[in-house]
């Protein structure tokens, strides 16, 4: 028994194709729904301010934070600087790390580095940003640094803008040479940064480094130790 097939017809007798008839605007196609994100809810910066503040962050801190576009870029209205509050609250809901939990993830010890990280940067620039630029650091504390890494392995590095981590590394060498200034050879980090990253540490005021000594000691190789070069 043969089945009979029904053709689409823009006039009487005429059969067309499907195509035809959605060029012809007598066959309409259901569009995809696009969900819509409701936009974001926008806070002066006095009042980010006040959420950084109430979470415990320092009001030197709590500027450098959105000065430095931890919470997004700000938006301009009039002569009031606006922000993202979701992000500002996401920043103030950050784990904060304690120095018992440092020693147990980092027991070969912690370089913390209280120094901004500028935006855009690849990661092998954002490497050299934190290389360089350690001429505070006296020539025998690298050296005591050095011995550490030769000793125990790479050391922990982390970076923080108002104790908000933002980068994380290993230092494979301590570099002070005579006529130079100190420098680190950085690598990337290992699963231990897994703990530190979107997490905050509490800083305090002080110099732009802070070095936490190991609390693990290993044996010492017998291969001398080169410092610089």
């Amino acid at each position: 028994m043969a089945v009979a097939t029904l053709s689409p017809v823009l006039s009487e007798g005429a059969p067309v194709a499907v195509d035809d008839r959605v060029r012809a605007g007598r066959l309409s196609v259901p569009r995809p729904s696009v969900r819509r994100m409701p936009p974001p809810t926008l806070v002066s910066t006095r009042e980010a301010l006040t959420v950084l503040r109430s979470a415990g962050v320092g009001a030197r801190s709590a500027d450098r934070v959105l000065a430095g576009g931890l919470a997004g870029t700000a938006v301009r209205a009039r002569s009031v600087l606006l922000h993202d509050e979701g992000r500002v609250r996401q920043l103030a809901e950050r784990r904060v790390l304690a120095g018992r939990t440092l020693a147990q993830q980092c027991p070969q010890g912690l370089f913390v580095a209280r120094r901004d990280l500028p935006r855009g940067l690849s990661r092998s620039d954002q490497e050299r940003w934190f290389a360089h630029g350690w001429g505070e650091i006296s020539r025998w504390v690298m050296l005591r640094l050095q011995l550490e890494i030769e000793r125990d392995g790479p050391r922990p590095f982390v970076a923080c803008t108002g104790g908000f981590v933002t980068f994380g590394a290993e230092i494979t060498r301590a570099r002070s040479v005579d006529g130079s200034a100190p420098s680190f050879d950085l690598a990337a980090p290992a699963s231990w940064f897994e703990v530190f990253d979107g997490a905050r540490l509490r800083t305090g005021p002080g110099r732009p480094w802070v070095i936490h000594p190991p609390t693990q000691v290993a044996r010492v190789p017998s291969a001398r130790v080169r410092i610089g070069g």
